[in-house]
């Protein structure tokens, strides 16, 4: 189940990550990779978040699977 859960979050995931790059890169006019960062602070800041609450061990797989659209 956990291998699913994992699959699951990064075929979510990735592509939008990648989508969210590609439209803040094409925001700015630099060669500064700026949808790099981006995408990387705020999924930094979300996983912590998200690793950082409470939970019941019911509730573990769920958490797995969030954790995994941010990773």
């Amino acid at each position: 189940m956990t291998v699913l859960l994992v699959a699951l979050g990064a075929a979510v995931g990735a592509p939008l990550r990648y989508l969210t790059d590609r439209t803040i890169q094409a925001r700015h006019d630099s060669v500064f990779p700026w949808g790099t960062l981006t995408v990387n602070v705020a999924g930094s800041v979300v996983l912590g978040f998200i690793t950082g609450l409470p939970v019941a061990p019911a509730v573990a797989a769920l958490v797995l699977l969030l954790a995994q659209f941010f990773s």
